[in-house]
């Protein structure tokens, strides 16, 4: 199943370009929130990438994440999965989870977030 174009991004990786959006999910009773990334390829979507982010704190009020997902932070998160074994043309779609401590050097701190 592929993306729906409204509120996507294109970013190119290696020369072939994607889609991609960022999705947001809320526990309150747990106070836990996760950050869903998709990505699907931009011209022919064949099968969907979905990316759990995990680690994020609900601390300040007006933001769920302590971190912003940037372009950076896709164009890493699509090639670790195509290297992880991902076929954007396949029919097979791929969901992994990864932890905001293994993209710290792929995601930016929220410039209004309070820090410790």
């Amino acid at each position: 199943m592929s993306l729906a174009k409204k509120r996507t991004r294109k970013i190119s990786v290696d020369g072939i370009g994607f889609r991609w959006k960022i999705s947001r999910a809320r526990h309150a009773a747990c106070d836990l929130s996760w950050v869903y990334f998709a990505a699907d390829l931009f011209d022919s979507p064949a099968c969907r990438l979905v990316v759990k982010i995990n680690g994020s704190d609900i601390g300040y009020p007006f933001f769920d994440q302590d971190f912003i997902v940037t372009p950076k932070t896709a164009e890493y998160l699509i090639r670790s999965s195509i290297g992880s074994g991902w076929n954007p043309k396949s029919n097979d779609s791929m969901e992994i989870s990864k932890t905001t401590e293994e993209l710290s050097p792929y995601i930016t701190n929220h410039p209004l977030k309070k820090s410790g």
